[in-house]
């Protein structure tokens, strides 16, 4: 999982959490939330339109996918699955 945002950006010119590795499909949750937390409210990248339609957004708890299952099940669909070597 890496920032679209920051992604032009050498590695250490990003804020933390830019780039994301789960390795099951069941992380991928857990590697959102802390993209989420994390390095979203910290990346420069970020423009203000985006940042003013997430804030918006966040307060519209209609809209957001809080399960885990959620995540595998969008991985599941897009053609995913957990190996022994990660997600492929």
């Amino acid at each position: 999982i890496r920032c679209k945002f920051c992604m032009h950006r050498p590695l250490g010119d990003k804020a933390v959490a830019a780039v994301s590795y789960p390795t099951s499909m069941a992380g991928i949750y857990e590697s959102v939330k802390r993209w989420q937390r994390v390095h979203l409210p910290a990346c420069l990248d970020v423009t203000d339109e985006v940042q003013n339609k997430l804030d918006l957004l966040q307060n519209d708890t209609a809209w957001v996918p809080t399960t885990r299952q959620y995540w595998t099940d969008s991985a599941r669909a897009l053609g995913m699955a957990d190996s022994i070597d990660g997600i492929r």
